[in-house]
């Protein structure tokens, strides 16, 4: 199953994530990168492995991985869809 969410959103180091974000949303005059995870609530490092979502919320991988194989299939925050419908859900992968 984790293959089908990395599928979907590859994992990616979070200096990576935020570089590329700033560039998208001309932040690069912000002074601060810093971003804390809103699933487990600790502050996201350099090095940590991040999923983004289609709806732009990101994640450390293990805590959405977590969330994932616990049968939620819906971003934590905004409720919307990992699988298009139509995509086969995840118990098709």
């Amino acid at each position: 199953m984790l293959q089908k969410l990395e599928s979907l959103c590859p994992t990616k180091p979070y200096d990576e994530w935020v570089e590329h974000a700033q560039i998208e949303h001309d932040l690069s005059d912000r002074a601060s990168t810093h971003f804390t995870c809103s699933m487990c609530l600790e502050d996201v490092q350099g090095t940590d492995l991040m999923h983004v979502l289609s709806c732009r919320h990101v994640y450390h991988a293990h805590c959405l991985e977590q969330w994932f194989l616990g049968r939620h299939y819906l971003c934590p925050l905004c409720n919307r869809a990992f699988f298009e419908q139509n995509e086969p859900g995840p118990d098709n992968v």
